[in-house]
């Protein structure tokens, strides 16, 4: 995976949200980082819920998306991760060690973690599960809603 770059991501967050993130660090809130090869994705604690955050580096763009209903620039929650990649990479677990506790698993247990997936992400195993891509073709309205609604994708869970 390329290096995030600390002085560029620093730059992508206000003060006040890259010093929370980093107390969010070093107080344990960030939970289950996992490193894929592009990407960082964790659990964060916040104050009234547990916050799903991905980052993802395609070059040199980075894109960061919180289910968190922050508006604006990027969220603590994004900037703990950060923090965490920074401070001590090692604690993310690389996806392929992910991938090996998968392939170590009975055929009942990959199936109950299956249905468990279904319940927490039965879009992204749909997706996953297609034999062919869709090749919806996006319409005139469609686009329009798309362009009305740019912007940092805050509230998403991913």
């Amino acid at each position: 995976m390329q290096t995030f770059n600390r002085k560029e991501m620093r730059k992508l967050f206000s003060s006040e949200k890259w010093k929370q993130g980093r107390a969010y660090w070093q107080t344990g809130l960030v939970l289950d980082p996992v490193q894929g090869s592009t990407s960082l994705q964790a659990t964060v604690s916040g104050l009234t819920a547990a916050h799903r955050v991905r980052i993802r580096q395609n070059g040199n763009s980075v894109t960061m998306d919180c289910s968190c209903a922050e508006a604006g620039s990027p969220c603590q929650h994004a900037a703990a991760v950060l923090w965490g990649w920074f401070l001590a990479p090692g604690e993310f677990l690389k996806a392929e060690q992910l991938l090996l506790k998968i392939k170590a698993l009975s055929k009942e247990e990959a199936v109950e973690l299956i249905g468990q997936l279904a319940e927490e992400e039965g879009a992204l195993l749909q997706r996953l599960l297609k034999k062919e891509q869709s090749t919806q073709q996006l319409t005139g309205n469609g686009l329009l809603c798309l362009v009305s609604n740019l912007g940092f994708n805050y509230g998403s869970p991913w």
